[in-house]
């Protein structure tokens, strides 16, 4: 795991750190590691995560909640994520999130985002690095009413997934 950490110069209580980077996250590592706990980080604003294992994503976006100053958030799995919409739900929970952009692969066994009903995301800036669906974008776009930037890879047209020439 390599871990690029920047902090402020306020020191209370340990460091308030404002900005983290992880590469080759495995979250092995962070319980060999309890100082590295997320959730410990409550002043974070900005974490970057590079090739995350898609089996330990779900975990990390739990610990994610505690942080309430977090504003930016950028992730990269290195594998197919079996289910994009739950990642999505628990990002779109994050209290101060303005800026976020995802890089994962959907899984053959994707679930549909549902509508947002009373939860909404404060994020104004999404960039998605990987396709969606166009009869998916529309709940996507449910969740965040004060989006001003919004930049898609790719939008496929119907739910059919698109088949590789040979």
């Amino acid at each position: 795991m390599c871990f690029d950490i920047r902090h402020d110069t306020r020191w209370s209580h340990g460091c308030s750190l404002n900005s983290l980077r992880f590469s080759n996250l495995f979250i092995d590592d962070l319980d060999s590691m309890p100082f590295l706990k997320i959730s410990n980080f409550v002043l974070l604003e900005r974490l970057i995560i590079d090739n995350i294992e898609a089996e330990y994503l779900q975990n990390l976006l739990h610990q994610l909640i505690s942080l309430t100053a977090l504003s930016s958030l950028s992730i990269t799995s290195t594998d197919k994520v079996r289910n994009t919409s739950a990642v999505y739900c628990e990002i779109f929970r994050l209290p101060a999130l303005k800026y976020c952009k995802l890089s994962l692969e959907e899984g053959h066994h994707d679930e549909l985002l549902p509508v947002a009903i009373n939860e909404y995301s404060s994020i104004e800036h999404l960039i998605i690095e990987t396709y969606r669906y166009l009869p998916d974008l529309s709940s996507l776009l449910s969740y965040v009413p004060q989006l001003r930037r919004l930049s898609i890879n790719s939008v496929y047209m119907s739910w059919k997934r698109p088949r590789k020439l040979s």
